[in-house]
């Protein structure tokens, strides 16, 4: 077969390539130079240099990176090289056509590439600088294909600079494609959420709500009413389908972040109103309970109902701010729509309150000492233009919002007759929580009173027919003072009536064996190795326990009075044990000196101790056992709360040394007071002073309490007869320290000191 020679193929290569590289590429060039340009894209021009042929390779030439179609172009220009160097072929190859034809071969084939790779490029060229429309189209295909998370990203980022375009432009072709992509793209999260998870999407989602709903807030005119509503409604990040959607910190964050941007803008606010409302009514539906179980007195679900309800009360706090910005923002007609937004007939306020009760518990909610809140209200609900790092004053104008509700209840209408809008709520039951509503009623009505003498805010809503003092019909006025009341009375009856506590009882049980059996366990060091009680020449000291009135909330469930069980055990220690034991030394001495602190160790080395012997160191200050270190053996240090008794030693022999003992109660002891015992003879007990079996007992506390309401006291007893047993025939004695700061008597001469022995 005999191929054909190749004519005019170079001249024709060389034309086109010309046409490429001096006409065609210059102009596309300045082309590629202004796309984005028409959107005030920033994204735009990046996603074109990722576009084929416009890539850039992997590689450098001659120290710089070049794309696709500029390697190409390189390629073709050097593809000439062969025809101005004509070199004979090696051997016999030339009689092969290829080899005869390779140089014209070579610039015919790189040709040809380069012409591919142009119409390639003047096609992306043309899409990126082509109508909206069609490059929307273009971009939502490739953030569908695309996988690689950087691309994706700059996809949606550069398909959100299309939703800014469309506002700004008002280009109303776009809108219809902008709607339905995210409304594929909001769903997807949704599909994909995991169960139990709150919501979280992507952050370039909830940046492109806030700029469209800026846009829209200072464009005055907007034809783009579709893609106006979803932004500000809060539908995307709600969710347009019918499955209830978890709202993240995240969404509730940017949420509220939109909020502050339409808070002067009522149609707006209509707009997201309506659907925060159907959102609540119908997504966050109270969930039935399924299979009772009346051990425990919960639902087979009792967990997604918990869930639920968690997630109504943080929807419904999320409102109650809200309408305490528009307080803020002064903007009354939106509240008024507020107030009056219905879908439903007879009308259903979803978002608003239909009780007192439910006011009240909003009230609870946004309280200064409430601690509901996550996160501190002043980073959780910031106010746009109001300056308030500690939330006081977000927090007042939440609390006018709520004190406004309170008078919107005196003007709802009665159409089914369970309706009660404005009677007493239900008091809780625990004084604690009464003397919080108290406290918080008492603020409260301040806050309702500063908000009626609103005379603009009053007569738009048309409530001042219920502020109105001559009004005698309704009875906002007399609310108050009817709450207060019923508190005070609750609060009275509770102190007399509430039941005591049976785990608070025995933990003063438990808690007072353990202090006052410690206490007398510290003295066993003092205790003479043989029980003295039997003896008849003996002297005896006593020392008692002790019983006190008590508030009796301190022992009801409750209430939260700390160290109530503990209290008088630590103050028998301190004032009767701790006291009455380390004296009996004082009294049980047969010999006193008094000594300055260099002559102590002398004093006692003059005594001629032995292993017989040991010294007991009561309340030696610093330094003072160290006077004493090679004694150290025989020292036995104890404390006592006499202030007056410091630095004291008794030096006595150890049979010398006293018995402590609890002596057991008799039978009519026990019951005189109604007893109970723990171990080694202390007793306690806790009595109600308001029941008639402890008539008696409140009988004999009436003559030194008579000014008390004892009804509202308990009686805490702690009962034990300690006597203290010293032999009369005995040698104690004691050194004292002198102080220049206390009267001591007169100093003694080392030479006073006799042997022991």
């Amino acid at each position: 077969m005999i191929l054909p020679e190749i004519d005019n193929i170079i001249e024709i290569c060389i034309a086109l390539d010309i046409a490429i590289i001096g006409i065609a590429y210059p102009i596309i060039i300045d082309k590629i130079s202004n796309i984005g340009s028409k959107y005030s894209s920033e994204y735009l021009s990046e996603l074109f240099e990722n576009e084929f042929p416009q890539k850039k390779l992997g590689f450098k030439i001659f120290g710089k990176t070049v794309s696709y179609f500029i390697f190409f172009l390189y390629s073709t220009i050097i593809s000439f090289i062969p025809q101005i160097f004509k070199f004979k072929p090696l051997y016999d190859w030339d009689k092969f056509w290829i080899i005869r034809n390779s140089a014209d071969l070579i610039v015919f084939l790189f040709s040809v590439l380069l012409l591919i790779f142009f119409f390639k490029w003047l096609n992306k060229v043309s899409i990126y600088n082509h109508k909206s429309t069609r490059l929307l189209n273009y971009l939502i295909k490739k953030h569908h294909q695309i996988t690689d998370e950087k691309d994706g990203n700059y996809h949606l980022k550069t398909i959100n600079e299309f939703g800014y375009y469309a506002i700004k432009s008002q280009d109303a072709h776009i809108q219809k494609t902008l709607v339905n992509f995210y409304f594929e793209e909001f769903s997807k999260y949704q599909k994909n959420q995991k169960a139990g998870e709150p919501l979280v999407f992507e952050s370039d989602l909830y940046q492109f709500i806030y700029n469209v709903t800026l846009e829209l807030v200072t464009n005055e005119k907007n034809k783009l009413r579709a893609l106006e509503h979803r932004a500000v409604s809060g539908v995307w990040i709600l969710g347009e389908g019918f499955s209830a959607v978890q709202i993240s910190n995240e969404s509730y964050t940017w949420l509220w972040r939109n909020l502050n941007l339409i808070a002067n803008k009522t149609d707006f606010i209509k707009m997201y109103w309506s659907r925060a409302s159907q959102h609540y009514d119908t997504k966050l539906r109270s969930i039935m309970g399924i299979d009772y179980n009346l051990e425990n007195g919960t639902y087979a679900n009792q967990e997604e109902i918990s869930q639920r309800e968690k997630e109504r009360l943080e929807f419904l706090e999320f409102n109650f701010a809200f309408g305490g910005l528009l307080m803020f923002k002064q903007n009354y007609s939106a509240i008024k729509y507020l107030f009056n937004y219905s879908s439903s007939l007879p009308p259903k306020y979803v978002l608003l309150p239909s009780s007192i009760t439910e006011i009240f518990n909003i009230l609870h909610l946004f309280s200064d000492n409430n601690y509901l809140l996550e996160n501190n209200i002043e980073f959780k609900y910031p106010f746009s233009g109001l300056d308030d790092y500690w939330g006081q004053n977000i927090r007042k104008h939440i609390n006018d919002y709520i004190a406004l509700l309170f008078i919107r209840e005196y003007s709802l209408t009665r159409i089914y007759t369970y309706q009660d809008f404005t009677s007493q709520q239900q008091l809780p039951d625990s004084n604690t929580e009464l003397n919080y509503w108290l406290k918080n009623i008492l603020l409260f009505e301040n806050v309702v009173e500063g908000v009626a003498k609103n005379e603009n805010l009053i007569e738009l809503l048309n409530f001042s027919n219920i502020i109105d003092k001559n009004n005698n019909e309704n009875t906002f006025l007399n609310f108050f003072v009817e709450l207060k009341e019923s508190i005070e009375n609750k609060i009275e009856d509770n102190q007399i009536n509430v039941p005591l506590y049976d785990p608070k009882i025995e933990s003063f049980v438990e808690k007072t064996d353990q202090i006052i059996n410690r206490a007398f366990d510290k003295y066993e060091v003092i205790q003479n190795a043989k029980d003295l009680s039997s003896i008849e020449d003996t002297t005896k000291f006593g020392v008692n326990g002790s019983s006190t009135l008590y508030p009796k909330v301190g022992f009801t469930e409750d209430d939260s009075h700390i160290n109530y069980d503990t209290f008088l055990a630590n103050s028998v220690v301190t004032n009767k044990i701790d006291y009455f034991i380390p004296n009996s030394f004082l009294t049980a001495r047969t010999k006193r000196y008094l000594f300055k602190e260099q002559e102590l160790k002398l004093a006692v080395k003059k005594l001629r101790l032995n292993d017989e012997y040991i010294i007991v160191a009561i309340n030696p200050t610093y330094g003072k056992l160290e006077l004493l270190n090679e004694y150290k053996r025989y020292i036995i240090e104890i404390n006592s709360t006499n202030n007056r008794v410091s630095d004291t030693f008794f030096i006595l022999k150890k049979i010398d040394l006293p018995t402590i003992k609890n002596i057991e109660f008799k039978e009519e002891e026990i019951a005189l007071d109604k007893l109970t015992t723990k171990g080694n003879n202390i007793y306690t007990s806790v009595l109600d002073l308001n029941l008639e079996e402890n008539d008696q007992i409140r009988e004999r506390w009436l003559d030194r309490e008579a000014e008390i309401d004892l009804r509202k006291k308990v009686v805490l007893t702690i009962a034990f007869k300690t006597i203290i047993i010293w032999k009369n025939v005995r040698n104690v004695i004691q050194i004292n320290i002198f102080s220049p700061y206390s009267e001591q008597g007169i100093l003694n001469n080392l030479d006073d000191i006799e042997p022991l022995e």
